[in-house]
C-alpha cells in the first residue's frame, strides 16, 4: 500500500521497501557499481518515497575514479551511498571489455527529468540545492512547467566554501529540513556533493538525495548540454572541454591521460578476482568429492 506524502511509513512498510530493493553490482575501476537502468532507478527512488527507507544516489565517472584514489571523504561517501550508477562511457567500456554483466549508462543529469515526472504523478516534493540562486529559480520554473503538479518545496544556493563554516552548514541544512522535501537534487560538483549528501542525509529528513553535478545548469539553460551524437559516442567530456577550455580543458585532458593506467589496473584486478573465484570453486568441488570418515 502506498504511503501518502507527508505521512510517516510504518516499520513494516520500511522493511518491505528494503526487501523489494534488489542489489546487483559489479566492480569497475575499484568501484562497486549497480547494474540498474534508468527506469529501475526512478522506480527505486519512488519506492523510497513510499517507504521512507531511502538513501543517496551517486553517479561515478572517470573524474570520480581519479578523485577516489586520493580522497578519503569521497571514498567514505561512496561506501555510504545507497545506489552507485555508471555516469561515464569509460566505465561501460571497461565492464564490456572484461566480460560479465553489462553496466547501464545512468547519468545524474539524465535522472532529473524522469524523477521529476514520477514525483509529479505521485504528489512528491523536490528541493533544489547547490549551483547559483538564479539558476535554481530558472530550473524550478522550467521543471514545474514541464511536469504539471510537481511540488517544488524549496531551493537553496549555499555560498562558496559553505562546507568549511559551521554557521553556513547549519543554514543550508535548516533550509532543506524546514522545507521537508521527499527528494533533494544536489548540484555542487564532486566530491563536495557526494560528501555533503551522505554526511547529512539523515539530518535532512529527505527520502532520497540525488547527486547530479551540472544537471540543474542544463535544465536552466545556463550551460549547454552536449549534442546527442556526442553523448552517444561517449564524447560529452570533449564537448564540455571545448565549450569551457580555460576551466575544463586541462582538467579533462589530464583525466583522459590517466585512463590507460586505470584500465591496466582494472584488468589486473579483474583477472585476480576471477582466479580467486576459480580457486574457491575448485576447493568446494574437491571438498564435495572427499568421502566423509565414518562416524
Amino acid at each position: 500500500m502506498d504511503t501518502a506524502a507527508g505521512q510517516e511509513p510504518s516499520g513494516e512498510a520500511q522493511a518491505a521497501g528494503r526487501l523489494q530493493e534488489k542489489r546487483v553490482r559489479r566492480r569497475v575501476f575499484g568501484i562497486d557499481v549497480d547494474l540498474a537502468d534508468q527506469a529501475e532507478v526512478v522506480r527505486q527512488v519512488m519506492q523510497w518515497c513510499r517507504t521512507g527507507s531511502g538513501g543517496v544516489v551517486v553517479t561515478p565517472n572517470l573524474d570520480h575514479v581519479v578523485k577516489l584514489e586520493t580522497s578519503e571523504p569521497l571514498r567514505s561517501a561512496y561506501e555510504k551511498a545507497r545506489l552507485v550508477l555508471a555516469d561515464g562511457w569509460p566505465l561501460i567500456w571497461m565492464a564490456r571489455l572484461d566480460g560479465g554483466p553489462r553496466l547501464n549508462l545512468v547519468t545524474g543529469s539524465d535522472l532529473v527529468e524522469p524523477v521529476c515526472a514520477a514525483a509529479a504523478r505521485e504528489g512528491r516534493s523536490i528541493f533544489l540545492f547547490g549551483s547559483r540562486h538564479e539558476v535554481l529559480e530558472k530550473a524550478a520554473a522550467t521543471l514545474a512547467q514541464r511536469h504539471p503538479g510537481l511540488r517544488v518545496a524549496g531551493l537553496y544556493a549555499p555560498p562558496m566554501g559553505f562546507e568549511t563554516s559551521e554557521e553556513e552548514q547549519r543554514k543550508a541544512l535548516e533550509a532543506v529540513r524546514n522545507a521537508n522535501p521527499d527528494i533533494v537534487f544536489v548540484a555542487l560538483g564532486a566530491p563536495k556533493q557526494e560528501v555533503w549528501a551522505t554526511e547529512n542525509f539523515d539530518a535532512t529528513g529527505a527520502k532520497a538525495i540525488l547527486c547530479i553535478g551540472a544537471g540543474l545548469d542544463f535544465v536552466a539553460g545556463a550551460v549547454a548540454r552536449a549534442p546527442t551524437p556526442f553523448r552517444r559516442l561517449g564524447l560529452e567530456w570533449l564537448w564540455r572541454a571545448a565549450s569551457e577550455p580555460r576551466r575544463l580543458g586541462g582538467r579533462y585532458l589530464g583525466i583522459m591521460a590517466k585512463l590507460p593506467r586505470l584500465a591496466f589496473r582494472h584488468l589486473a584486478d579483474s583477472r585476480r578476482s576471477a582466479a580467486e573465484h576459480a580457486d574457491r570453486n575448485t576447493e568446494h568441488a574437491t571438498a564435495a568429492r572427499t568421502p566423509r570418515p565414518d562416524a
